[in-house]
């Protein structure tokens, strides 16, 4: 699980799928209310970072400035939207 100061770094890398592909700009975390835990992360991703998906982050991994995330690109593509409420 990603610690507090690797959150805060993570917003505004680039994130890769498990084969070291880019899939996009991380945006911002979804925390589970009860417990902190960051469990979603919102993603921009396409040519011009119009769309936004979420990607699950329970293990994630922050290393030399880039998010690692347990999904393949194509996953991502194919992903739900970030909801306009900021919540899930």
């Amino acid at each position: 699980m990603l610690n507090d100061r690797e959150l805060s770094s993570a917003i505004g890398s680039t994130a890769y799928d498990t084969d070291g592909d880019k899939i996009g700009t991380v945006e911002h975390f979804f925390v589970d209310d009860r417990t902190g835990a960051p469990t979603w992360v919102a993603v921009t991703t396409g040519l011009f970072g119009t769309r936004h998906s979420v990607v699950p982050a329970l293990d994630a991994a922050f290393a030399d400035g880039a998010l690692r995330l347990p999904v393949q690109k194509e996953a991502v593509k194919t992903s739900p939207q970030v909801p306009d409420t900021g919540h899930l």
